[in-house]
């Protein structure tokens, strides 16, 4: 995941994914976005682990949305964690990696 600025000027937290996942953090379209990313997360999740990592846009200077980003990182994979824990445990996932 990184944080970067997109050509409208929106100030974005990407899911790098096949079809990247933009989060919108200066608006209220946010909300339905990190929904988007969750579904897809829990989605992965039913076949194996999930961690998050920050990655450094070049060139982008906003350095408060980058630390934000990176304590979001921090909770979404302690969330991951725990939901792959429950997802073994009632039996909608193996614990195989």
């Amino acid at each position: 995941m990184t944080a970067l600025k997109l050509p409208d000027e929106s100030e974005v937290f990407r899911l790098k994914t096949d079809s990247p996942i933009d989060v919108v953090v200066t608006d209220d379209a946010g909300t339905e976005q990190i929904q988007t990313m969750f579904i897809y997360l829990l989605d992965k999740l039913i076949s194996s682990d999930v961690e998050i990592e920050f990655e450094k846009t070049p060139d982008y200077g906003n350095e408060m949305y980058e630390n934000v980003c990176k304590d979001y990182i921090q909770s979404l994979n302690r969330e991951l964690k725990e939901a792959r824990e429950a997802l073994i445990k009632e039996g909608f996932a193996t614990g195989e990696k």
